[in-house]
């Protein structure tokens, strides 16, 4: 790990425990000149702006566009680090809400996130304290979370070792997404053991008249990885399933295989020799929610394109 990263995890039950929590922090990187970077609902952000002076070393995202996914995330605020190091900074800030339940979004995908921070970031000094509110967070995002911090961050801005923290063996180790609702109907395309050239070809119609012409490229990409990867690295038979409606396309390249071995795969940039994590991790980083999911049937990449993303 880099001088100065810090991954830690705070949990706080009342704003006033919120400001007990980040305000140490914050002044603590004013005195020493280190860039802040605060990610918050209007509300939060509201007040930490009546809690902070005015500094041109301090920004506030309000905007939900960094965290569109979690290979996104970790890129997007690795390059907004990166920027602010490149102009002589010693360290570089970053607090902000995780997506889970307790704003709309569901945790599976985010748990991992999480734990891919240490690496995504660990070569570079950074601090990213993770604030959970407790009023907000479901105890079972909560005791999850725990587990993906060294660190445990107490309301008098003092921290211990966390105990609890266990870093991920492989991928059965996170949460399963839940299927997408347009996976209970009816399929418009099932294919099995198809080349990628065999489901480019039949796949392009029908991702077009869904989603349109420019995202049904990004799509292509993202589906064509996934079926080499499922047809070199996993068990056959390699199954290609396509839904779609509403501006929405939905689809799933599973086989019978465990899946890859590492369990942040897609995450984090790998080597070019890697089981499949170069070209998923590329996948990643298009206007795609790319998801792993492992269960003991196999394993399946689901890829979604268009309106609910």
């Amino acid at each position: 790990m880099a001088e100065g990263f810090v991954h830690e995890i705070g949990i706080y039950s009342s704003d006033e425990e919120f400001r007990e929590l980040i305000c140490p922090f914050a002044y603590e990187g004013l005195a020493a000149d280190e860039p802040l970077v605060f990610a918050y609902d209007p509300e939060k952000t509201a007040m930490l702006r009546s809690w902070l002076p005015a500094s041109l070393i301090i920004s506030y995202v309000t905007d939900s566009a960094p965290y569109a996914t979690p290979g996104k995330a970790l890129a997007a605020w690795r390059r907004l680090a990166e920027e602010r190091l490149a102009h002589g900074a010693r360290r570089v800030r970053i607090a902000g809400d995780v997506p889970h339940p307790g704003y709309g979004r569901p945790f599976a995908g985010w748990d991992r996130y999480e734990a891919a921070i240490d690496q995504a970031w660990g070569d570079i000094p950074v601090w990213a304290p993770c604030l959970y509110d407790a009023r907000r967070t479901p105890p079972d995002v909560i005791e999850r979370a725990s587990r993906r911090h060294r660190r445990l961050r107490g309301k008098d801005g003092s921290w211990q070792a966390n105990s609890r923290f266990q870093p991920p063996q492989q991928l059965s180790d996170f949460l399963v997404p839940a299927p997408d609702p347009l996976e209970s109907t009816a399929p418009l395309l099932t294919l099995t053991e198809a080349s990628p050239r065999e489901m480019r070809a039949a796949l392009r119609p029908l991702a077009e008249e869904a989603i349109g012409a420019t995202a049904t490229e990004e799509v292509l990409l993202a589906v064509s990885e996934a079926c080499t990867n499922a047809r070199v690295y996993g068990e056959p038979p390699a199954r290609v399933t396509v839904w779609s409606g509403k501006g929405r396309l939905v689809v799933t390249v599973a086989d019978d295989g465990p899946g890859p071995s590492d369990p942040l795969v897609g995450l984090l940039p790998a080597a070019c020799d890697a089981e499949g994590g170069r070209g998923l991790w590329l996948s990643q980083q298009l206007d795609l929610e790319v998801t792993p999911i492992t269960t003991p049937d196999g394993f399946t990449l689901r890829i979604r394109a268009g309106a609910s993303l």
